[in-house]
């Protein structure tokens, strides 16, 4: 798992799977980074260098990227 998430480019594929429709894709980014984040040691900052990922991606798109942030708390 952390050689998977080691690069944050894997967040693209997962915020652009527009065939399953936004709300199931943001559904499914905020899941795969709980998972990956409960499987890695420093969860912490794994979570906030994935924010900060989601955040550049998602600049034009505030509400979207609260949304998924939301989604990653517990």
């Amino acid at each position: 798992m952390s050689r998977f998430t080691r690069s944050m480019d894997f967040l693209s594929l997962l915020v652009n799977s527009v065939p399953f429709g936004q709300g199931i894709a943001d559904e499914v980014v905020a899941a795969c980074l709980r998972q990956a984040g409960a499987q890695l040691e420093d969860s912490g900052s794994f979570l906030v260098g994935a924010g900060k990922a989601l955040a550049v991606q998602l600049a034009d798109d505030t509400p979207r990227l609260n949304s998924i942030l939301r989604r990653l708390s517990p």
